[in-house]
């Protein structure tokens, strides 16, 4: 009778026990998937307990050792990215995300193992067993990771070999002058001959599509598949040396030192077989080489307001933009305002507005965007007596 009643108190005990620890579980873990899981691997529960010592300082080697890897190749990728200004394999990328998101994961339940081992034991147990089966988890995906990141360093090269150049939104560029400097300028900057001149400058007051025509320029290049084209926005040194960082090494030097930054720049582009850097905006002086741009391996298109400002960076190529004729003029405020024909009586109010812009482009797209769809002479009238 004492052995029966025995036997019935372990017994419950270790319904108890089973059903508090499956509570303990369930309040500490998500995926009700894995609980499932856990469950149907019952008949391994006691080899997860009995190794527990074993596998939590395998666990505790292997993830050092997957740390020591990533770091290796992480810096290496950074090396050759600098140094080549392409862009890190998306395959290298997702190792490095996983291998850094798996080590965290293992920090978690080396730091839950260390909690539970220092609680009550009996009611602890059923936590200790399910953070076995965790560990031999963990072990296993950080091998196969560790398999993988061997792959990786094995490769010949981290890095892709071109970076990709989305083309800008298009611009309507019209004008016979226009179109003959794009023709020209593209025609320039993808010609081997080493005679020609390493700088274009495009001049023009504001308005008369300086930007409309060096964002053609640079789809232009993009769609004759010239791989090392770069576009920046710039009206300083330093901000010219991060717009270049940004786009040719895909990295924020804004920490850096400016001698660093000069050095990362040089280095990067005089990588490239051939580069064109397109500097849009310039408003004051740029020392190209004092900034790092190696100006013999590649070329430079370079826009202001200021003629002085391209002289001075040693430009002697420059293209002065003017107004458009009168035809080309209301060519464009025709495709601005979305209609090909008007009633006589705008028309003419038309070409008063297109007289009083000076044809110049930049003024004429934005009264003509204003008018599109108006209808109401009143109203075009009210617009033309605002023009100054």
């Amino acid at each position: 009778m004492i052995e029966y009643l025995s036997a019935a108190s372990f017994g419950g005990l270790s319904v108890i026990v089973f059903i508090y620890g499956m509570a303990w579980i369930r309040q500490r873990v998500q995926r009700m998937n894995d609980i499932l899981e856990f469950i149907g691997n019952i008949l391994k529960w006691l080899h997860y307990y009995n190794d527990l010592q074993e596998n939590k300082a395998t666990l505790r080697t292997n993830t050092n050792t997957l740390n020591a890897k990533e770091k290796d190749i992480r810096d290496r990728a950074n090396i050759e990215e600098q140094q080549t200004g392409g862009i890190v394999k998306e395959e290298v990328k997702n190792w490095l995300t996983n291998a850094s998101s798996i080590q965290q994961e293992a920090g978690e339940i080396l730091n839950k193992l260390s909690s539970a081992e220092n609680g009550v034991w009996l009611l602890n147990l059923m936590w200790l067993i399910w953070l076995g089966s965790r560990v031999e988890i963990k072990i296993t995906k950080i091998g196969e990771l560790s398999n993988a990141g061997t792959q990786i360093s094995d490769m010949d090269s981290l890095i892709s070999s071109v970076r990709q150049n989305p083309q800008l939104p298009p611009q309507q560029l019209v004008g016979e002058a226009a179109q003959a400097n794009l023709r020209d300028i593209v025609n320039w900057a993808t010609s081997d001959d080493a005679s020609l001149e390493r700088i274009k400058g495009i001049h023009g007051g504001e308005g008369y599509g300086k930007t409309v025509l060096m964002t053609e320029i640079h789809n232009r290049l993009i769609k004759s598949s010239f791989s090392n084209v770069y576009w920046i926005s710039v009206n300083s040194d330093s901000s010219l040396q991060i717009g270049i960082a940004k786009e040719v090494l895909g990295v924020d030097l804004r920490e850096d030192q400016e001698m660093i930054r000069r050095a990362r720049l040089y280095n990067a582009l005089c990588s490239k077989d051939r580069f064109v850097l397109i500097i849009d905006g310039v408003c004051q002086h740029l020392d190209l080489r004092n900034i790092g741009i190696p100006v013999d391996k590649g070329k430079v298109i370079i826009s202001s307001r200021y003629k002085n400002v391209i002289q001075k960076t040693g430009c002697s190529a420059i293209i002065s933009l003017e107004a458009l004729s009168d035809a080309e003029a209301e060519t464009l405020f025709d495709i601005e305002n979305g209609r090909a024909s008007f009633n006589p009586e705008i028309n003419m109010i038309k070409r008063k507005i297109i007289s009083k812009c000076g044809n110049v482009p930049g003024r004429i797209k934005t009264v003509a965007r204003q008018l599109i769809g108006e209808d109401d002479l009143a109203m075009w009238r009210v617009v033309e007596s605002e023009i100054s």
